[in-house]
């Protein structure tokens, strides 16, 4: 950064008091400042203890410096306005001896509490940090000329920016410059695998095209192993057949491999695409399949400054790869598709799984209430269905202000979306909490909606059969309604491109 010139603050005017020609906002020291400050230097203070005398205010001050030293000196100033122990002053240093209080008592207290919904995302520039016993007491400024009062573990550097994510009124979770840098890379790879994706539907009906034509054996059989590996509807009805679909999704593909699974994998989605496609670029060595990593080059410096520096990630709502469900979108040629045409498809199925992965990491940071979080996000192409089902679980703890830690539970939260005929497409949206169920569905038919509507008693009835208690169900027509308007972002640096 360069250097920021400004001009030495003039001598204050006007009104002078008994203390020798001091002004209410002014301090003299009684000890030489020469070699500790310069004219036109800021600092942070706290009154320590103040004394009666003939000429004013006689206070001891804990000054801290630009380098984090701290001082401890006496001074005096005027009586009015009152400066009681315990206040913070910042403070620009004068010539002869002097300082000029910049924020004066009588304004605004620094807050203790914020009033900010929790998951808020805000940043404060460090203006002191000393020690009070075993902690140390950190007082930060917000854009908006707002002082806070923190009390953290370790000391944190008097000028740099702290990043931080509302846990509720009285606590925050600091974000370090790596978790940021990290978010950043991830976003980054979303962004870049879902404008490559394609829907897992487009492939399918392609494949099942090309069934009963003469095909390379290799081929052939990476095709069979695909169309075989797809689950029916009614084995998404048993649990112990639908974990065993969960774990198929292609989600799981990377972890199975570090940990020495890979002889697990033989019905694992993401496997047998890459398997495909394989076989399907040994046909067309000519073709350059994109690489993930050139997602990378949708990131500018001006961007990564942006973030490392302070401004805080996308919002979910901003990035298309974290909307769910995933869009689906028509293609042509599918009945008579070229080899040129299956191998995108395949590509863009990869990238189509990858964009979940991706999409389960992000979410999986916090909730909004700041718990740690756990994201599920997968499809499962089923037989006899024209697109695939979409899932995403999230499960996370309760709120720390509800119960204490040992009675906190986990609260489940099920996203399904799925298109059967003669229902349409249809989604879900449930919760799962201490054995407490309650589900809102989504119809876009009409007729759908209705159907449904008047068979919610015998949903309730199954589901309380099966040991739940139930709480809200209902069922409306449409879609389910826009994620909420992103919580609060307090930036020193905001750039919009």
């Amino acid at each position: 950064m360069s250097e920021i010139n400004f001009a030495f603050p003039p001598a204050l005017t006007g009104a002078t008091s008994a203390a020798g020609g001091l002004t209410p906002h002014t301090l003299r020291v009684l000890t030489s400042l020469e070699g500790l400050l310069n004219p036109g230097q800021q600092l942070q203070a706290q009154v320590l203890a103040r004394l009666e005398t003939a000429q004013g205010q006689q206070l001891s001050l804990r000054l801290t410096l630009a380098d984090g030293r701290s001082v401890t000196l006496d001074a005096l100033t005027a009586r009015q306005p009152e400066l009681a122990s315990g206040t913070r002053l910042q403070l620009t240093a004068l010539s002869d001896n002097r300082l000029l209080i910049e924020t004066p008592p009588g304004a605004a207290r620094p807050l203790t509490r914020l009033d900010l919904p929790a998951g808020s995302l805000l940043q404060a520039r460090v203006l002191s940090s000393t020690p009070a016993g075993n902690l140390q007491q950190i007082v930060a400024q917000l854009p908006d000329g707002r002082q806070l009062l923190l009390e953290s573990a370790r000391p944190l550097p008097v000028g740099s920016l702290l990043n931080a994510r509302v846990l509720d009124d009285r606590s925050l979770q600091f974000i370090g410059p790596d978790a940021r840098v990290q978010q950043l890379d991830l976003l980054q790879q979303l962004a870049g695998q879902f404008a490559r994706q394609s829907p897992l539907s487009a492939l399918f009906t392609a494949l099942r095209a090309l069934q009963g034509q003469p095909l390379p054996p290799p081929l052939q059989a990476s095709v069979e192993r695909l169309l075989n590996s797809q689950p029916s509807a009614a084995q998404l009805g048993d649990p112990r057949q639908l974990a065993a679909i969960l774990r198929n999704a292609g989600i799981g593909l990377e972890s199975h491999l570090a940990t020495g699974q890979a002889g697990a994998l033989d019905n694992d989605l993401k496997a047998n695409l890459l398997r495909l496609l394989g076989q399907l670029s040994s046909f067309n060595p000519t073709t350059a399949l994109q690489t993930p990593a050139g997602s990378l080059l949708l990131a500018t410096l001006p961007t990564l400054a942006r973030q490392v520096l302070g401004a805080l990630g996308q919002r979910p709502e901003r990035q298309p790869g974290l909307n769910f469900p995933l869009p689906s979108q028509r293609l042509e040629g599918l009945e008579n598709p070229s080899l040129q045409l299956l191998l995108k498809l395949a590509a863009g199925a990869v990238a189509r799984v990858q964009s979940h992965q991706l999409a389960s990491l992000a979410q999986a940071t916090t909730s909004a209430e700041g718990q740690p979080a756990t994201v599920l996000q997968m499809e499962i192409p089923v037989r006899d269905l024209p697109t695939p089902v979409q899932l995403r679980l999230r499960g996370e703890d309760e709120p720390p202000g509800k119960r204490n830690a040992k009675q906190r539970a986990r609260q489940w939260k099920i996203d399904l979306a799925f298109d059967m005929e003669p229902l349409g497409p249809l989604q879900v949206q449930a919760q799962l909490c201490r054995n407490q169920f309650s589900g809102q569905l989504w119809a876009e038919r009409a007729d759908t909606a209705e159907l449904i509507g008047r068979e919610l008693g015998e949903l309730r009835r199954a589901l309380g059969e099966a040991g739940l208690e139930i709480g809200e169900l209902d069922c409306q027509r449409g879609t389910p309604p826009a994620a909420p308007a992103a919580s609060l972002e307090t930036n020193w640096i905001h750039v919009t491109a």
